[in-house]
């Protein structure tokens, strides 16, 4: 069995590691804060909440997942380690969404930014064409491909933030504070969009209560750069 593999012994099967972390530690230049031996192991399609106060490290960390802030190879996507030999496979199965989604939305058109990661991955243009069409279709913004993204609102942002990443096909999807800066109708919107997601493994950071507790079967709880507890 791969290494990868553990046996659950309350679901009765094997199951796969989606991520593993271990002793992870980094700490920001000139600076105290950073992340400090973390620890955890996340199985595929599992649903995993952050939670703990500004600074407590969770972006750190997340940053860590697909080798933005540093490839470390404490970090293991589907027993790959993330390192440059892996950061394609990484980047393809990791998608990252930023709490601010104007970081993502830097093209003329919704669909130059959608094609923009399947396009870097060397899909031919029938490919990528399809790959828009279904991302957008997954959160629900079919028609709007020659859209200006700037112009959009913050709601149809962060939609459009997702489907960058969902029209490379990841396993993984990785949230940072989805729900911040939206008013009660985009956030119920957005939680529902995500409830969709069903067979990716995702992790999500936030202060939301209830985002956490409507998706999430475990809980991290994070300060001081360290993990305190894990609610399962």
């Amino acid at each position: 069995m791969l290494s990868n593999h553990y046996f659950d012994k309350v679901m009765g099967e094997f199951v796969v590691k989606a991520i593993e972390v271990e002793g992870l530690n980094y700490y920001y230049p000139n600076s105290k804060n950073g992340v400090v031996d973390i620890g955890f192991s996340i199985k595929a399609g599992e649903k995993v909440g952050f939670m703990g106060p500004n600074g407590s490290g969770k972006t750190t960390l997340l940053l860590h997942l697909n080798g933005i802030i540093a490839m470390n190879k404490k970090v293991k996507i589907f027993n790959k380690e993330v390192n440059k030999k892996n950061i394609r496979f990484i980047r393809k199965n990791v998608g990252l969404i930023f709490q601010n989604a104007d970081y993502q939305l830097f093209s003329l058109s919704v669909y130059d930014d959608i094609a923009y990661g399947p396009k870097n991955l060397g899909w031919d243009d029938e490919k990528v064409d399809n790959a828009v069409k279904t991302a957008l279709k997954q959160v629900d913004m079919e028609g709007f491909e020659k859209r200006f993204p700037q112009n959009l609102s913050i709601g149809e942002k962060k939609r459009i933030a997702i489907a960058t990443v969902l029209s490379m096909d990841p396993k993984v999807l990785v949230l940072d504070e989805p729900t911040s800066s939206l008013d009660p109708q985009g956030r119920r919107d957005l939680i529902n969009l995500l409830k969709t997601f069903k067979d990716k493994t995702i992790i999500i950071a936030s202060h939301d209560l209830e985002l956490i507790d409507e998706l999430c079967n475990r809980v991290v709880h994070m300060n001081k750069g360290k993990i305190e507890s894990i609610d399962n």
